[in-house]
């Protein structure tokens, strides 16, 4: 198994699990996406703490070779 980290901007008060929000609905969006990819096992996010506007994604795959074909998948 590998562990992808990304991390990304969100907009003040736009906090990825409001659906509501343009930053929620792109989220929902990316998240569907990846984890309908071969080798995708799941994913789990967080705000980082010491900065609210930062969020982290971390995925989980079967293998890094999983993770490398998505990357380079249009």
């Amino acid at each position: 198994m590998a562990t992808e980290i990304l991390i990304f901007p969100v907009k003040k008060g736009d906090l990825p699990d409001d659906l509501n929000s343009a930053s929620g609905k792109i989220f929902k969006d990316t998240l569907e996406k990846i984890l309908q990819q071969p080798g995708a096992q799941r994913a789990y996010w967080g705000v980082e703490t010491e900065n609210p506007e930062n969020a982290r994604l971390f995925i989980d795959w079967d293998s890094i070779d999983a993770n490398m074909t998505f990357t380079k998948s249009e």
